[in-house]
């Protein structure tokens, strides 16, 4: 636990016996021997108010921030309210006082506050180390010594050495040598995993797929932006009828069924491009981008038929406003009112769709991968699933979810760039 994390709990377990050495004296008649009727409902009123400050001036204090703030319904400002309710009942002699149930209430909240709170930073530090677990060179024995290279150097059945306390850099089999892998990073479990001749180990896959997706994405948000604002503004001419046409056959078709079809004519039939594998840029560049281009378009003609769609439909939503109207009977030129009024406004539900596309791309790639030979995470996900490695199964599906929320939250941030309405306070 952090600090503050520690002080939350401090005051939670004072607040805690404070509450149930007043609750005892309540039901014991201690108070109502002491203070009589009704002052005992006073006294009650007064003592269980200590505890309940201890653990919730926080909250209150939030929620009188976010009043000043003009933010008043957030959860400090909703618990404070209700907590506020259960002992404001002591000033209405016909009903039943709620005192002990408005300091346990705001007890509770803190407790699942510090439990969020220590999950959050336990997360954020699982997915550090999950993000961590590329190394960043292999080690080589060469004329007798050993030497340093950059893993994506090495060809297939190339053979390195993994020395104690490194990382695995690429994929393989143990040759010779038997070993404890900690796998911690990945899986979660602490026990490490014992490797011997003739075991798979695997390596980081995170950086290949994340590569490929947020190309694909760069590729297809502008052209699909583009396209789709041409369909809205020729609607219903051959342009519209053409694009949309195409769009709606692109997204019907499985992304696996093109990546099938690319590779039969493509690489086998015509053999203009290789088949299979991934080589980084900086490995070799040209070899790089002919290994690309089929997977990549595969991954991309689906988002571009999507983005398409999506902006046709923006568009023509936005061309019907009366403030669109009225640029065009000010005289302005349809181009500025195209590219200044309407899609400023129109981008909203389009830039939506960077965290759904984002998480396509990362599920599309499981089949693209597998038809290509791409070292990737939905290459290894279709291997965990047929071998049942529950583990790793886990650890891509929480890797996945958390690539996913970082992309919704960037989504977020670029709302305040594009519509002036919206702010971060």
């Amino acid at each position: 636990m952090n600090p503050k994390q520690k002080k939350l709990l401090t005051r939670i377990i004072v607040a805690l016996v404070l509450f149930v050495a007043i609750e005892v004296a309540a039901q014991t008649g201690v108070l109502a021997a002491a203070f009589g009727t009704p002052g005992d409902v006073y006294a009650e009123f007064a003592l269980f108010l200590i505890p309940y400050l201890i653990a919730g001036y926080d909250v209150i204090a939030g929620a009188l921030r976010g009043l000043v703030h003009g933010h008043a319904l957030d959860e400090d400002f909703l618990m404070t309210v209700a907590t506020f309710g259960a002992f404001a009942l002591v000033l209405f002699p016909d009903t039943e006082p709620h005192m002990a149930e408005g300091a346990a209430v705001m007890l509770f909240f803190q407790v699942g506050e510090l439990f969020q709170s220590y999950a959050v930073d336990k997360s954020r530090q699982s997915i550090a180390d999950m993000m961590d677990i590329a190394p960043e060179y292999a080690n080589v024995m060469e004329e007798g010594k050993l030497k340093q290279v950059d893993p994506f150097e090495l060809a297939p059945d190339d053979e390195f050495i993994v020395m104690p306390g490194e990382r695995i850099p690429l994929d393989g089999t143990v040759l010779t040598g038997e070993s404890q892998i900690d796998t911690a990073a990945l899986t979660g479990e602490s026990v490490p995993r014992t490797a011997r001749p003739g075991d798979e180990v695997i390596s980081g896959k995170l950086g290949t797929t994340l590569y490929m997706a947020v190309l694909s994405l760069l590729l297809s948000m502008p052209i699909g932006i583009l396209l789709g604002t041409v369909t809205a503004v020729k609607r219903g001419q051959w342009a519209d009828t053409i694009i949309t046409l195409f769009s709606n056959l692109l997204i019907a078709i499985p992304q696996f069924v093109t990546a099938i079809l690319f590779l039969y004519y493509i690489s086998m039939k015509w053999k203009l491009l290789p088949p299979q594998g991934f080589t980084w840029p900086w490995v070799d560049f040209h070899k790089h981008i002919q290994q690309l281009i089929m997977p990549l378009t595969c991954l991309t003609l689906c988002g571009i038929a999507g983005f398409c769609r999506q902006t046709r439909s923006s568009v023509l939503e936005v061309l019907g406003q009366d403030y669109v109207r009225t640029a065009r009977a000010k005289g302005l030129k349809e181009t500025r009112i195209l590219w200044k009024h309407v899609m400023n406004n129109g981008l909203i539900p389009i830039l939506t769709m960077i965290g759904g596309r984002l998480a396509s791309l990362i599920g599309g790639s499981i089949f693209v991968e597998n038809v290509f030979n791409i070292p990737g995470m939905g290459n290894l996900m279709v291997k965990a699933v047929n071998t049942m490695d529950i583990p790793v199964i886990q650890a891509l599906v929480l890797i996945t979810a958390a690539v996913i929320s970082v992309a919704y939250i960037i989504t977020d941030l670029l709302y305040v760039a594009v519509d002036p309405r919206i702010s971060l306070s």
